[in-house]
């Protein structure tokens, strides 16, 4: 599965945030985006119906998958939120890099947002 979306130019990433700490809201118009616990634990919440809703993930090393995998879909507001401990991860999105659109709120206000390109350095 890595090479087929490797062949296909998807934007892949690995993240750690920091402890005690949120990445803060975004959304992807043009991607479904799957997230999976690498190292840690974390909470991926996403904005459902006006309120946040959280999705726990845990890696358990040889355990179960459920509770380590999140699918978010397009234009779904998310933000990764930390614990005590740093946590890491990896994050698929359907989009390709060069394609992919990150959507972030203008000063918290969900109906003004900023718009760029995930790989535009200058954004």
């Amino acid at each position: 599965m890595s090479r087929r979306l490797h062949r296909r130019g998807n934007a892949t990433d690995v993240f750690v945030i920091r402890a005690r700490s949120a990445a803060g809201s975004e959304r992807h118009p043009n991607s479904h985006q799957r997230m999976r616990s690498f190292n840690g634990a974390g909470d991926l919440q996403t904005f459902e119906a006006g309120t946040w809703r959280r999705h726990p993930l845990r890696s358990r090393p040889g355990g179960p998958i459920l509770g380590s995998w999140v699918s978010v879909p397009p234009n779904t507001w998310h933000q990764a939120v930390t614990p005590a401990k740093d946590w890491a991860g990896v994050s698929f999105q359907t989009a390709a890099a060069a394609d992919l659109i990150e959507e972030r709120p203008d000063g918290g206000d969900f109906l003004a947002v900023r718009r760029r390109r995930y790989l535009d350095e200058n954004a």
